[in-house]
């Protein structure tokens, strides 16, 4: 094995080659003697050497001290110093290099020999356990779950990327942060906090589970729905508990994947109840209306404006029946394949149903003395594969529903933009918003919060078309400021 190799710093030039006679005769290597700091820094470039001998007061422009923390700083080679005499000032400045070591001279070399073995073993440990959090480190960045560490105070001490994108927060800004507050977590259902994991994994010792409908806060208040792994305490060799780890992974997807499959049950159930029930309803409606237009001919003769008004109401009310059943059979039954789909514009589809829907979000906002404004800021986008009537019944629908959010005047703002490999369309009003509560159930088929004559169909329908056109169709809305629908279609390899 190689002899350990000591740079000597001294510039006292005999007391430089005594030392530098003492380290050869016990074993070990001396690559360099040097007088000076600047010339010490020079020659820890040009040997590499495993330890420094540093006499703490140098002449020059850098001093022991400071030589020693460029050393510390650029290369993490160990320094012990060698002293005759230093102020208390000096010393502390010392203490704040991290030494390995100290020697009084004058010393013994057996002093010497001690002295140096401790500071290469210690540095040895450092460089193995530094070796080790920094590959710990590495495998924490790598995983897909994401990580938060503390303290045994709750403070945080690391966050991987993973974490970093969830929770909103950058490592640098949430260290030495209570960890309550940058894992910021409610319950998904009752929307009220939970019991804080870290904490109780802290005081109790144990690992600390949470039901699976947890939502994560983030520093923007944005909402993530997670699956939360566990907090666990990290404990050391004596088992005592030096702090906590925090593990928990985002939902959205699976939950996106979760809602599509339910939203797809719902409709495939629908379609079933509406084959069977729609037949018999409509034969109840034909009876009824076939009646009720027999005894209207027949009453026309007679002066029973009463019984006659009572009949037109019957038969109307029939035709609206027979209107909903054909809806609700268009709706469960209308399936568009991929040969059906032509080369459309999407900017040229939000144009039209501006256009088309001008004399309600124009005239008729008028007419109650209110203002509705349009704003369009369409990019370029290419042209994509699709049913210009259904997407062109999405917009209109969702400008229907926008107009009724904003009975007393508001925007809509209606945003294209090509963005990897697919097209996005943000639609934003400034209406009164949707509750939390209700906002997951608005795709639902026949859910509405609007008069009992609305079929509840516009939303379910507007989710059908876009899923058609393998895109996804998401909301977000704050209660008294307004709402957003974004929009995603893919772009088609080949049009």
């Amino acid at each position: 094995m190689e002899p350990a190799k000591i740079l000597v710093v001294e510039d006292e030039n005999i007391v430089a080659k005594d030392i530098a006679t003492s380290l050869k005769r016990l074993g070990y290597a001396v690559p360099a003697v040097a007088s000076s700091g600047e010339e010490a820094v020079e020659r820890t470039v040009d040997t590499h050497p495993d330890l420094v001998l540093m006499d703490i007061v140098l002449r020059g422009k850098m001093d022991g001290v400071q030589t020693a923390q460029h050393i510390h700083d650029h290369f993490n080679i160990p320094v012990v110093y060698l002293t005759a005499y230093a102020d208390e000032k000096t010393l502390e400045r010392a203490k704040m290099t991290e030494p390995f070591g100290y020697i009084l001279k004058p010393f013994e070399e057996r002093e010497l020999r001690s002295t140096i073995e401790m500071a290469l073993s210690k540095s040895k440990t450092e460089s193995k356990l530094r070796k080790s959090e920094e590959s710990l480190t590495t495998t924490l960045k790598s995983i897909r779950d994401a990580v938060i560490t503390t303290d045994m105070k709750g403070l945080v001490t690391f966050m991987n990327p993973v974490a970093e994108a969830l929770t909103g927060w950058k490592q640098e800004d949430a260290l030495g942060k209570d960890v309550t507050e940058v894992f910021n977590i409610i319950n998904e259902k009752t929307r009220t906090p939970t019991e804080k994991p870290a904490v109780k994994a802290l005081q109790e010792s144990v690992v600390v589970d949470l039901e699976n409908h947890a939502l994560l806060i983030a520093k923007g208040e944005t909402e993530t729905p997670i699956l939360f792994d566990g907090a666990a305490p990290i404990k050391d060799e004596k088992g005592n508990v030096s702090g906590s780890v925090l593990v928990f992974r985002d939902m959205t997807r699976l939950k996106e994947a979760e809602e599509n499959l339910l939203q797809s049950e719902k409709l495939r159930a629908l379609g079933e109840m509406v084959a069977e029930v729609g037949h018999h309803f409509n034969n109840f409606l034909a009876i009824i209306l076939l009646n009720a237009e027999l005894l209207e001919k027949k009453l026309k003769r007679y002066r029973a404006e009463g019984i006659k008004e009572r009949l037109r109401i019957i038969v109307w009310t029939a035709y609206e029946g027979a209107e909903i059943v054909r809806r609700l059979q268009h709706f469960t039954q209308r399936q568009v394949s991929i040969q059906d789909f032509s080369r459309i514009d999407l900017n040229e589809i939000v144009r039209s149903a501006m256009a088309s829907t001008s004399p309600h979000w124009k005239d008729e906002a008028e007419a109650r003395g209110t203002t509705i404004k349009i704003k369009e800021k369409l990019g370029k986008l290419p042209l994509l594969l699709g049913s210009r009537s259904e997407l062109m019944e999405v917009l209109t629908n969702l400008i229907f529903n926008a107009l009724d959010a904003m009975r007393e005047g508001g925007e809509i703002t209606i945003r294209t933009e090509a963005k990897g490999n697919e097209v996005l369309l943000y639609f934003t009003d400034t209406g009164k918003g949707i509750p939390k509560r209700i906002k997951d159930r608005i795709f639902d088929p026949f859910f509405t919060t609007k008069d009992p004559k609305a079929s509840g169909l516009g939303l379910s329908v507007c989710y059908g078309i876009i899923k058609r056109h393998k895109g996804k169709i998401k909301v977000d809305s704050i209660k008294g400021k307004g709402t957003t629908f974004t929009i995603s279609i893919p772009i088609p390899l080949e049009v």
